[in-house]
């Protein structure tokens, strides 16, 4: 199963966060994931709005803490920021 599933159609381009049975808690892939997938679409005329949701229930706790890889989903969130999109005049909406 794909953590992250995107579809992009009239514009907006739709980011889900896929690990119900987690309530979508973030991994160290999903935060990079989601930093490659925000940059991109920054740079990206055809996008003009990023629409952010999670499967099931849930939108997203925040980080995975009984991962091993806890502590990197934690240094990926603050080393690999999306600093193209911080700057994007782009809507977002979660």
């Amino acid at each position: 199963m794909t953590d992250i599933l995107t579809e992009c159609s009239e514009g907006i381009l739709r980011i889900r966060f896929n690990r119900p049975s987690k309530k979508n808690a973030m991994t160290s892939a999903m935060y990079i994931t989601m930093a490659n997938l925000l940059n991109d679409s920054a740079k990206d005329d055809r996008v003009r709005v990023v629409l952010w949701h999670g499967a099931g229930g849930s939108f997203c706790p925040g980080n995975y803490l009984r991962s091993a890889d806890a502590k990197e989903a934690i240094t990926a969130s603050i080393e690999k920021r999306p600093p193209d999109f911080a700057w994007s005049r782009k809507v977002a909406v979660a």
